[in-house]
């Protein structure tokens, strides 16, 4: 579970890295718009490393996987 979470940030990483790219190759653009994609490309950058530091912490079998859901779920 964990590591399909992580293939999937990653790839809206890579897709928010391009969408940057492409606005800022298109001539004049909203600066708001561009800090926008930059801030959700670096919350996604976050959430990756919280997750790779869960999967090195609890280990990348189903079984701890599953209950490492139990645990991020559970009120502290």
């Amino acid at each position: 579970m964990a590591q399909t979470t992580i293939a999937y940030l990653e790839r809206r990483y890579r897709a928010l890295e391009k969408e940057i790219a492409n606005a800022l190759r298109h001539g004049p653009t909203d600066g708001s718009a561009i800090a926008d994609l930059k801030y959700r490309k670096l919350i996604i950058a976050d959430e990756i490393q919280h997750h790779r530091r869960l999967v090195e912490r609890f280990g990348k079998s189903d079984s701890e996987g599953a209950s490492l859901r139990l645990e991020i779920r559970s009120p502290a």
